[in-house]
């Protein structure tokens, strides 16, 4: 880290500009044009052994986002199962390491039918499923989790159901 950081490559590490809410696979961003700084940089990581990764960025309320990035000399995400556990993983890290660095909330309070949602959410049912389910529509079902993820102070549906759960209103 401190070779990264003495070299002044945060600046030009294609990796971390990638980071967004949306999960990046670095073997991705090796399919983009990128200048030769950036090269220098993906070589460098290489050096370290650290050929292939995934990075996403969480934000927390209105915190800054923190960057989670997970790599490795034999880190295969090819399969869309792996690639759905590394970016759960980074999220529930990310979530971890935003609330650490937040001062202590009260607990929030969701509603039964939002606690529902995200328990359908987490075993993988869109909002049209679940509407389904509960014989509603799919818009009601994006309010339910909209306002869900406005009160866990959070961007997606995803990081809602990590939220919740690290909150302890959803059992993963």
């Amino acid at each position: 880290m401190l070779h990264y950081m003495d070299r002044g490559h945060g600046a030009y590490c294609p990796v971390v500009q990638a980071a967004s809410s949306e999960p990046t696979i670095w073997t991705d961003l090796k399919a983009r044009p990128l200048a030769k700084r950036q090269l220098l940089v993906l070589d460098e990581l290489r050096t370290f052994g650290l050929n292939n990764g995934h990075i996403i960025a969480v934000r927390r309320g209105h915190s800054l986002p923190v960057a989670i990035s997970v790599a490795g000399r034999h880190v295969a995400l090819d399969d869309p199962v792996d690639q759905m556990v590394v970016h759960f993983l980074s999220t529930h890290y990310g979530l971890i390491g935003a609330r650490l660095a937040q001062p202590a909330r009260q607990p929030v309070r969701l509603s039964a039918r939002q606690i529902e949602c995200l328990e359908w959410v987490r075993d993988g049912k869109s909002s049209f499923d679940i509407g389904q389910i509960f014989g509603i529509s799919a818009r009601t079902v994006d309010q339910h989790l909209l306002t869900a993820c406005q009160r866990l102070g959070v961007r997606t549906r995803f990081q809602a159901v990590i939220e919740a759960s690290l909150s302890r209103a959803l059992r993963l």
